[in-house]
């Protein structure tokens, strides 16, 4: 329980957790927290780890994705963990190390870390690839290693929606369809906020979806800095909008509520991020690998975005914006750019899509004469 699920070592003094054991077991004996920090977790620790350190040692190729981040007390640290295929072809996921980072984040210093990393366990020639977020120095860092980077498709469709809603900018010079999406989320935030700080008001909310026959839903706050808890909080208030604007009547303090064509935007900005949300999942799964999947998501992604037929200008606006960003960001995928690994690995899925034949013939082109460029439109949907 304390290394899997992340419960504190405190755990076996809790009168009652030592009630359950007793009933399970009145013979079980529970180890003493000191016991658990100075023997058992080492000795799990080093079990754990040489078996891991077996599994890479048997693996010819691995890949490694990185991760630096900042505690709540803003220490910085750098995470890395090791993807392979052990003997069943089976893919396994391993943290190798959490390391604090000391100084400032150079692309010296981090490569210097990570050279530190693979050296103590033995895989610096077996990394064939490295993914990282979009940051400067870190992409740097393993440049140096000379060490192929893939840039992690998740956080680039998260910048995608970031870079289109700009809800945590206040420029004044933004076109006009842009900063009505702004104030919209400050308005559904002022909302939101209203219900989470009044008892009384949120009872009513709960009382008035009963009494219409719905599901009791709660109001979700979101944080500016991240989109997705945003359409979550949009999604929510339209799934409690009728209730919400009855209430909203009744109530002596009432934040103001969206008017009907805010409402329409709200539904639009919903129908065009709902997609950005499912593929960021997609991509985000650990069992199997999702390399090969990028290619056709991302192409699938436009053409969704492309038959969604917005109600408002606020939404036709943030359609274009997304798709000119997706188009920034993914428009030489196919050709290698920013890495050869994305068309490769598409050819290796099992659950190819339509395009592979061309895509095929291309990559036969590239390895024939790679000095050649091609204008080639690769896929068709």
């Amino acid at each position: 329980m304390i290394s899997e699920d992340m419960q504190p070592f405190s755990i076996v003094e809790n009168c009652g957790f030592q009630k359950l054991v007793r009933l399970l077991d009145s013979r079980y004996t529970l180890p003493s927290r000191r016991t658990i920090g100075r023997t058992l977790i080492p000795s799990y620790y080093e079990t754990t780890k040489s078996n891991v350190f077996g599994l890479v040692s048997n693996a010819k190729h691995v890949a490694i994705t990185l991760d630096v981040w900042t505690s709540m007390n803003t220490e910085s640290f750098l995470t890395a963990t090791v993807h392979l295929f052990d003997v069943d072809f089976e893919l396994r996921t391993f943290v190798l190390s959490t390391e604090k980072l000391t100084s400032n984040h150079t692309a010296k210093y981090l490569s210097e870390v990570l050279h530190g990393i693979f050296h103590s366990w033995n895989i610096r020639q077996k990394v064939c690839a490295i993914v990282t977020d979009s940051g400067a120095n870190i992409k740097a860092a393993v440049h140096l290693m000379n060490i192929e980077h893939i840039p992690c498709t998740a956080h680039k469709l998260n910048n995608i929606v970031k870079k289109s809603l700009k809800l945590d900018s206040d420029d004044p010079s933004l076109p006009h369809d842009q900063v009505q999406i702004i104030t919209l989320a400050k308005l559904c935030r002022s909302i939101v906020g209203h219900f989470k700080h009044s008892e009384a008001d949120t009872r009513q909310l709960a009382e008035k979806q009963q009494q219409m026959g719905l599901t009791v839903l709660k109001l979700k706050q979101d944080v500016s800095t991240r989109w997705n808890s945003t359409l979550t909080m949009l999604e929510r208030l339209l799934e409690v909008k009728e209730p919400l604007t009855v209430v909203s009547l009744s109530l002596k303090r009432c934040p103001t509520m969206p008017t009907n064509d805010q409402w329409t935007v709200i539904e639009d900005l919903v129908m065009l991020l709902k997609p950005f949300e499912t593929l960021t999942v997609e991509l985000s799964y650990e069992k199997k690998p999702t390399l090969g999947k990028v290619i056709p998501l991302i192409r699938g992604l436009q053409l969704s975005i492309e038959k969604k037929i917005p109600k408002t200008s606020c939404g036709t606006f943030l359609k274009k914006s997304l798709l000119e960003n997706i188009f920034l960001a993914y428009s030489y995928v196919e050709q290698m750019n920013p890495t050869h690994f994305y068309a490769k690995a598409t050819l290796l899925t099992k659950k190819s899509y339509k395009g592979t034949k061309k895509l095929l013939l291309y990559l036969i082109q590239m390895q024939i004469q790679p000095s050649k460029r091609f204008n080639m439109k690769l896929l068709s949907y």
